[in-house]
């Protein structure tokens, strides 16, 4: 199934069948976001899906929590770690939907978390663009971890120039896992506008990002931006130079086995929320 929202000029589509994804984000006709192949290969080459409930790697699939082991999924692709929770690998439920918005809703046993939960999705398409709301709920009987995040991978223009500000970066060991921060500039610093093209290929969380982010797309100058609480920017340069996916996250990779602290904790009944907006900057449409 497919939905397809329209709004001020703007188009979206979303597959709450493949991991609630959006399969397209446009501005007169023109990309924002990557577009997703008919028929998708796999959920990650949509055009945005939600990390949930953690985002990004964990190291060897596993963690230890409350005196048990929890084991995670693995895919072939991304061993020997567990990436992205499993909201993304999952059918979501269509709760609402009319011309504008839709909403979906996932249910999670504890089969493979410390506790089982609930995930809800909304989309609203305005004169802003869309705007995403994520959140996941315990609801079982013991206290969780919990993280949120998005993955929009943006359709790159003829200026391919990306333009945050973040205080850190994480420096990561020989199979993707962070292990010290430093800073931007031993990476890649965005600050002011930068190149993409021009970066050796990118796969690192940002520390301290402001929540805002400039991109320049085939449809123009887009802007991101997240919540207070999303104060990481994961960057991804997939091969090809034709996009780039900045990802906000309520937490570095594998925040699991760091400091306490490092990851959100839900108590029984309560919930984390997640938002972002992506449009397009006003003064820089073109005509």
């Amino acid at each position: 199934m497919r939905l397809k929202l329209a709004a001020a000029g703007y188009e979206a589509e979303l597959a709450p069948g493949i991991g609630g994804a959006v399969l397209a984000l446009r501005w007169c006709g023109r990309d924002i976001l990557r577009p997703t192949p008919v028929p998708p290969p796999s959920v990650d080459a949509t055009a945005n899906f939600p990390l949930i409930p953690y985002a990004n790697r964990i190291a060897g699939g596993h963690f230890d929590w409350d005196g048990k082991t929890i084991d995670l999924p693995i895919l072939a692709d991304f061993a020997p770690h567990a990436l992205h929770g499993n909201g993304w690998l999952m059918g979501w439920d269509v709760l609402g939907q009319s011309d504008t918005s839709a909403a979906f809703g996932l249910t999670r046993s504890a089969e493979d978390w410390p506790s089982s939960w609930r995930g809800d999705q909304s989309f609203a398409l305005t004169e802003a663009g869309l705007t995403q709301v994520l959140s996941v709920t315990n609801t079982g009987d013991h206290p969780m971890p919990a993280g949120l995040g998005f993955h929009p991978c943006f359709q790159l223009g003829g200026a391919p120039s990306v333009d945050f500000d973040a205080g850190q970066v994480w420096l990561v060991d020989d199979t993707q896992i962070p292990d010290r921060l430093s800073k931007p500039e031993v990476i890649a610093c965005f600050k002011g506008g930068r190149s993409v093209r021009d970066a050796d290929r990118i796969d690192h969380c940002y520390a301290g990002w402001s929540g805002v982010a400039m991109i320049d797309t085939l449809a123009g100058r887009a802007r991101l931006e997240a919540s207070a609480n999303a104060r990481h920017l994961h960057v991804y340069t997939p091969p090809g130079g034709a996009s780039v996916c900045l990802e906000p996250v309520t937490h570095r990779p594998d925040a699991v086995h760091g400091q306490v602290g490092e990851m959100p904790v839900l108590a029984p009944g309560e919930t984390e929320v997640l938002t972002i907006r992506i449009g397009l900057d006003v003064s820089a449409r073109p005509g």
